[in-house]
């Protein structure tokens, strides 16, 4: 029965026109001839129809299947640039004012029509709208909600074109806003700048808008929205707010604009509603995952009577995430990637909600191949059989904005190719054909079809090439690390390039003219010679050397000018590679690639830019560097086979750009630059697949020039992400220079460097950004290096723009050139003002320094008195003492041996006067505290003597005493320079700052004054009437601390001076030191609330209470002559919330005026690997270097040991191996074995390894077939030669009652065993 008001799709066979019957009235189905009651139709052989009846009726339609169903299919975003580009050269021709506002929106509106039009006649049930933008979707977002930086100037109101456009492009006076990657796609977004002082407001009716003109022709579409939650999480804190602030605190205040909008929809007609939320994808902190839970329970009520989509895409949904969706309120269904997240479907096919829709993103909207659809159909078809078949609608996998836009334009692929492929047109028929597949209609023919172009492609000569997969095979068991480290190598190459400091480069392309443009295509179109060709292009090379030479740039790049895309250029002379005519692919704005189609294996026929690198270097003296993209780039821009893995295709482009690359070296090309552009973005979403893709990844980049000799210098580039997580990685990849962006993020790579990561290699981060048509000024870049030289060193730096100046005028490079180096110029005057050539004297004075002598053998010299003396040899910058007498004895006695002073670099010039070899710098070392029980626990016999009543307190403070004097000595003995006090204490350190606090529970009976031993040690260990204080582990460690007991009723004083009086002890004994205190805010929270104190007290709102007290620490310090001060801030390693993080600047925002001139280290200890997986590499690099300097130069024959215990090992064993112990004891028994579990899963360790055999920690005793038990299972794993036989630690804790027998059985079974394995051999 067909009811009223009901939309039916019908698929018209040949056998049902004309049709004869028709509710009883004779007719046939052509538009002019249909009754009243039926709407205009389009016919189209096997296509669907769509049917409205007027007036109400029921009847039987014949040519209806009683087993039809409706087909559900859906796209999720659409390419917005046009087939032909028709959107570029709109917005390029309305930027360039050749036209009008008006010309650009009928552009934009023709495009949209054609595009819902297109969907529609398919028969796509949801067809997206508000997925068109001018520039990029989160930027229409930020339009929408009002959220315009204030630099824009904007005054409310609807933001039209000058305003949108300012924001993404910059104008004359301001630069654009930031442009990222989004996700790890090769599109880029306009990153939101958001601050608790925005004001929201409904600014853009764009989504309406759309809506209504789809409507009006027709078409009834499904409005996209970046989701709200996403929205934030891809923003960022705005100029001048703390990088800490939390952005989802401001969920609050752009709902209202959601909700406006989705009230405008509801008006006007909308049935459905898509949010985009693919941060869901990424790894998402339990707060964050509550943020969409909020939101979505807040506009719940205002999408009442609209079915609400929510999509992911571009990776598979985490577990906890893909709950927190399917739980959300108001919403009716959810889109899944189900070609990048495979393991998603065992989450469907476990745990998703009845009643719900899944749209099922089966169709690849990231590549071009065609989709399996007889593999598609049945994974359809179990989804069917879980979700109901009226629940399952067909989808695309993501947006198809990734994807070219159609295939019929291709007319120079040749039909086998073409025949695997399917662009976004093409793959919305195919959404389309499995939704009629799975309702029952399914098409044999086109299904037959693409089976045969499937088999066609797996067994195709052209994909399969032996030689390369040998080659590529080959490189495993090699890292392809260049022989010499990078520091020797720039050493080299600087004699060789004698560039000046601050040496000034570009990146690559310079402007593509019109002109330019011009002779390319007709050359490809065969209307000019090559040799016509060539003569072009070396005109346009010359003409950009010659710039470059007037500008003064010291190292040149030829332009590019034979290019058209960095990528496509190689691809089209690499085999394994097919081009597209306008295969066009948005990146951002009106910037559009053609990526290369990657079908086959990979390799290098001919050289490929050795003829115009070799041209270029011919015009000019100076150094010219050859332009090559590297293969992570070539392959992260192209569309990749999906038919072997992509590391796989990655060396194999790596091989071929490593023969083109010494071609270029044999050449005379002593500088080359392997761009890598796009290393970052293809990084994986999820950070346990991170360290798997950067080492294949960067492993990739190395391959390439392994080969070439130390003096040819390479360069690579990377633009437009973060690349602060992966700075290690970076770091690996050995380039000699790496040039990189910065100035659109707001120098956010500099943090890293401020952060301590050291850098040897060149680096340069851009300087001005070549992606706004703006131009910078002198004193702006000069601004913006000097913040560079505050981090990095000046003989690492280099000064380049961001990216290459292909997408620039003229007009706009050439000055903006000028600028750069000008400012280049300014700044190495100045440097060289500042640091004049060394004068022949200094006077000195201090009191040791540290020499090395020979073989790195340390000497020290320490002087007893002050002096001055005048030393012929040092630049009146360096401050140290010896005298000179010293220093000519020692060259007597050494004659010409080598020696080193500690001085800086700046003065190796002078070591040519004595033609000796100095490295010289100053020393400066901490240690951050020590123990204090002192070598033979004399503070632990004095206390338990004391709590005993055996001796006084003056015998307990004279021990103390006497153990503080002797470790402060040993320090500056030692030569360390800041030295700490205060960290000795009676009891714990977290107790003494709660007695200075004057923090005592009531329970203990102070009554004020200053807190003696009597009310101290009541707090720790309790007294005869009431219980001690908690106590817990302090973080990771085996330490226990006194947990402090608070509440808003807790009155705080300054209640113990031991901070002041042990600084003032140490001066007397002529140590200067470093007093050490927990710092406030991990003070309050490692505290707990006080009994009867609400569990949810907000114990950070003390802070206003006890930062009087530390305050008045510091006066006393400052007074006694303290100069350094250190705060413990060690809760800042654990993940934190945004307000606890912001609790810090509170703080200390407070202490400093206190402070004055003390600076405040926030430092922390922290023992052990890191609490965060992504600080795992870096920790454990340095951690395992520092072990291995301590014993790199003894001899074979003295045997180096290490032990670790009570930690899990298993995932870090591969940095224990890399300790390169000669043996090490490791904890094992009381773990159940877990350590030997590495072992028997094939880890292989050459070196003594000592796996516990009996717990240490427990006073009971084993017996000697128990360790013999334990030791037959080391040996089932480990070699007999490398076992030792040892217990799982230290002996300190047991009476000899029980470490004697259970020694003695150990030894036993030591020997037992030895005796069996001699009798068995």
């Amino acid at each position: 029965m067909v009811k009223f008001n009901q939309i039916y799709p019908i698929t018209i066979s040949p056998t049902h026109y004309p049709l004869k019957t028709c509710i009883n009235k004779p007719t046939s189905l052509h538009s002019n001839s249909c009754p009243p009651y039926f709407s205009p139709l389009y016919l189209r052989k096997n296509e669907p129809i769509r049917l409205s009846f007027e007036t109400p009726f029921d009847s039987e339609l014949p040519f209806f299947s009683p087993s039809y169903r409706t087909m559900a299919s859906h796209i999720v975003g659409y390419p917005r640039m046009g087939p032909k580009r028709e959107l570029k050269f709109a917005l390029e021709s309305f930027w360039d004012g050749k036209s009008s506002a008006e010309d650009l929106q009928n552009v934009s509106a023709d495009l949209r029509s054609s595009i819902w039009k297109q969907m529609s006649d398919v028969g796509i049930k949801y067809i997206p709208s508000n997925t068109f933008s001018y520039y990029d979707q989160v930027l229409d977002t930020t339009t929408m909600l009002g959220a315009v930086p204030p630099r824009y100037n904007w005054n409310g109101g609807e933001i039209g074109f000058d305003t949108y456009f300012s924001m993404a492009r910059g104008n004359a006076s301001v630069p654009a806003m930031e442009m990222t990657k989004w996700f790890d796609t090769n599109y880029h977004f306009i990153v939101p700048e958001l601050g608790p002082d925005v004001k929201f407001s409904y600014a853009s009716h764009k989504a309406v808008n759309e809506y209504k003109e789809a409507k009006a022709l027709g078409v009834d579409t499904v409005p996209v929205f970046v989701g709200p939650v996403s929205y934030l999480l891809l923003s960022k804190p705005a100029k001048g707010v703390e990088k800490t602030f939390d952005l989802l605190s401001l969920l609050d205040k752009i709902l209202p604009v959601y909700k406006e909008v989705i009230a405008e929809l509801k008006e006007a007609g909308a049935t459905w509603i898509q949010f985009d939320e693919a941060t869901l994808v990424k790894d998402l902190e339990p707060h964050q995952l509550q943020a969409f839970t909020k939101a979505y329970s807040e506009l719940e009520s205002t999408c009442s009577g609209l079915n609400v989509l929510v999509a992911t895409y571009f990776a598979d949904i985490p577990a906890d995430a893909f709950k927190t969706l399917t739980t959300l309120p108001g919403v009716t269904g959810y889109t899944f990637d189900l070609v990048r997240g495979e393991k998603t479907l065992d989450l469907i096919k476990t745990s998703f909600p009845s009643g719900k829709y899944l749209f099922a993103g089966v169709v690849d909207g990231r590549n071009i191949w065609a989709n399996d659809l007889a593999g598609s159909l049945s994974v359809l078809e179990s989804l069917e059989a879980i979700v109901g078949k009226d629940k399952l609608v067909v989808s695309t996998s993501s947006s198809l904005l990734h994807t070219a836009v159609d295939l019929v334009n291709e007319t120079k692929l040749d039909d086998e190719i073409k025949s695997w492929l399917a662009f976004a047109a093409q793959k919305v028929v195919e959404v389309n054909a499995l939704a009629k597949a799975l309702a029952g209609h399914k098409d044999e023919a086109f299904f037959a079809a693409n089976a045969a172009a499937q088999a066609s492609r797996k067994c195709s000569p052209r994909v399969n090439n032996e030689a390369v997969q040998k080659a590529a095979a080959a490189l495993r068991g090699s890292d392809h690390r260049r022989a010499t480290n990078v520091s020797a190598r720039l050493d080299a190459q600087q004699k060789k390039l004698n560039l000046p400091i601050l040496p000034t480069t570009t990146i690559g392309s310079f402007p593509q003219t019109i002109e330019l443009r011009r002779v390319r295509r007709e050359y490809k179109a065969k209307k000019i010679s090559e040799e016509e060709y060539v003569k072009a292009i070396k005109e346009e090379i010359f003409k950009v050397v010659q710039l470059q030479e007037e500008l003064d740039i010291d190292v040149l790049v030829h332009g590019e000018p034979e290019r058209n895309d960095m990528v496509e250029y190689f691809g089209e002379q690499l085999s394994g590679f097919a081009f597209t005519a306008n295969g066009w692919v948005q990146s951002y704005g009106s910037r559009c690639v053609k990526p290369p189609i990657i079908y086959g294996d990979v390799s290098r026929p001919k050289a490929m830019t050795v003829f115009w690198s070799t041209m270029a270097q011919e015009m000019t003296k100076r150094p010219m560097k050859g332009m090559l993209t590297g293969p992570v780039t070539i392959l992260n821009w192209s569309f990749v086979r999906n038919d072997q893995p992509r590391f796989e295709t990655c060396y194999q482009i790596a091989l071929a750009i490593k023969d083109e690359v010494e071609d270029l070296e044999k050449a005379g090309i002593t500088v080359i630059q392997i761009d890598e552009a796009a290393l970052r973005e293809g990084l994986p979403l999820r950070k346990a697949e991170h360290a798997f893709y950067l080492d294949w990844a960067v492993h990739s980049f190395r391959i390439t020039n392994v080969g070439v000799l130390d003096t040819t210098q390479i360069h690579t580039h990377m633009c437009y992400s973060n690349f602060n997580d992966i700075i290690h990685s970076i770091i690996n990849m050995d380039a000699d220079v790496i040039t990189i962006e910065n100035s659109r993020s707001d120098e956010k790579l500099l943090s890293v460097f401020r952060e301590g990561v050291k850098y040897g290699a060149g680096i340069g981060p851009g300087v001005y950004d070549i992606h706004s048509p703006r131009i910078p000024s002198m004193e702006e870049i000069a601004d913006r290096i000097n913040k560079m030289l505050a981090v990095l060193e000046t003989n690492i730096l280099w000064v380049n723009p961001d990216c290459g100046l292909k997408t620039r005028k003229y007009g706009e490079v050439k000055p903006a050139l000028e600028n750069m180096v000008t400012a280049a110029k300014k700044l190495r005057s100045e440097l060289a003002s500042a640091n004049p050539p060394p004068s022949t004297t200094i006077r000195v004075h201090h009191s040791s320094l540290l020499f090395y002598l020979r073989k790195n053998e340390p000497i020290r010299l320490s002087f007893e008195t002050p002096f001055d003396s005048e030393l012929p040899i040092f630049s009146p910058s360096y401050r140290s003492n010896f005298s000179s007498k010293f220093v000519l004895g020692l060259m007597i006695l050494f004659g010409s041996a080598r020696f080193c002073f500690t001085v800086n670099e700046r003065n190796s010039n002078l070591l040519r006067i004595f033609k000796v070899k100095f490295s010289i710098r100053a020393m400066a070392s901490h240690i951050v505290g020590y123990p204090r029980m002192g070598p033979k626990r004399e503070l632990k016999f004095a206390l338990e003597s004391f709590w005993d009543g055996k001796s006084s307190a003056e015998d307990l403070q004279n021990v103390s005493a006497d153990l503080r004097s002797s470790i402060w000595k040993q320090m500056s003995d030692v030569g360390i320079k800041y030295i700490p006090s205060n960290t000795f204490s009676y009891y714990d350190q977290v107790l003494d700052t709660t007695t200075m606090l004057g923090a005592v529970p009531p329970r203990y009976n102070w009554n004020g004054g200053e807190i003696g031993f009597d009310t101290y040690f009541s707090m720790a260990r309790g007294n005869a009437s009431v219980p001690a204080m908690e106590m817990t582990k302090w973080f990771d460690t085996n330490y226990h601390f006194i947990v402090p007991e608070l509440g808003p009723d807790v009155k705080f004083s300054y209640a113990s001076h031991k901070a002041v009086n042990e600084y003032k002890e140490a001066k007397a004994l002529g140590v200067d030191t470093v007093p050490v205190f927990v710092g406030p805010v991990s003070y309050l929270l490692l505290s707990k609330p006080a009994k009867g104190v609400e569990k949810t007290f907000d114990l950070l709102s003390l802070l206003d209470k006890i930062l009087p007290v530390y305050k008045e620490v510091i006066a006393e310090l400052k007074e006694a002559g303290a100069t350094w001060i250190q705060f413990d801030e060690a809760t800042l390693v654990k993940d934190l919330e945004p307000h606890q993080l912001q609790a810090f600047t509170k703080a200390y925002s407070e202490l400093e005026s206190t402070c004055s001139v003390i600076q405040i280290d926030e430092a922390a200890l922290r023992e052990g690997l890191p609490l965060r997986k992504a600080e795992h590499a870096f920790y454990l690099d340095w951690a395992v270097h520092s072990f291995r300097i301590t014993n790199v130069g003894v001899l074979d024959t003295t045997q180096i040991h290490t032990h670790m215990c009570y930690s899990n090992f298993n995932d870090i064993i591969h940095s224990i191996i890399n300790m390169d112990a000669d043996v090490i004891t490791i904890e094992n028994s009381r773990s159940d074995e877990k350590l030997l579990s590495v072992f028997r899963e094939g880890v292989k360790y050459g070196a003594g390894i000592g796996p516990g055999v009996y717990d240490i920690h427990s006073p009971r005793i084993p017996s000697m077939e128990e360790i013999a038990d334990r030791v037959n299972k080391m040996l089932a794993v480990l070699e007999t030669n490398i076992l030792w036989v040892n217990p799982d630690c230290g002996l300190k804790t047991r009476k000899y009652g029980e470490v004697k027998p259970a020694l003695e059985n150990m030894v036993t079974a030591a020997k037992k065993l030895r005796s069996e394995l001699a009798s068995a051999k």
